[in-house]
């Protein structure tokens, strides 16, 4: 691990000889932010990666179910953005969809209805907020193959505690 060296107000001042010593705290002290070492300050929360809706896959199921069946993805959030939810009839019947998000414990439905073809939703997110969506086909109707996904536009999805990824750069 990189070690955090303070900079005094001293060494940054107009007319101040700039120094191995001060070169060197300023090469490794973002290293040593990253990396968490003992003393150096903390990042935020707010200093992740925004997310921005988009079409690199994050994380995606596909399954054939039938009738009275149903599945689902679901994902917690530690990010602020947008993401993109897709529900996608890849063959078979027509079956019924639903995505929603709970924020502070606010069960959301955000779209919902008969799944013919593929439903794309950018999804307004905030850490804490948990996004789900679910395919079902009902009783007397033709089951099919159906995708459901999470995706943003190349920047990672930090992992939450309901989903496992995929593409990401961590």
């Amino acid at each position: 691990m990189t070690d955090y060296t303070s900079i005094a107000d001293s060494q940054v001042e107009p007319l101040s000889p700039v120094t191995s010593e001060l070169m060197t705290a300023l090469r490794d002290n973002p290293l040593a932010i990253a990396e968490g070492s003992t003393g150096a300050p903390r990042m935020v929360l707010k200093s992740i990666e925004r997310l921005v809706a988009g079409d690199a896959i994050r994380n995606q199921l596909t399954q054939t179910i039938n009738s009275e069946e149903s599945f689902g993805i679901g994902h917690s959030f530690l990010q602020i953005g947008t993401i993109r939810v897709k529900a996608i009839q890849v063959s078979g019947g027509v079956a019924s969809y639903s995505i929603t998000r709970n924020r502070n414990r606010v069960l959301t439905v955000l779209s919902s209805g008969g799944l013919s073809g593929t439903v794309s939703v950018d999804v307004g997110v905030l850490p804490g907020d948990a996004v789900s969506a679910t395919v079902s086909v009902s009783s007397f109707q033709p089951g099919g193959t159906y995708t459901l996904s999470l995706s943003t536009d190349g920047g990672n999805l930090w992992p939450g505690s309901t989903a496992q990824l995929e593409g990401n750069d961590v």
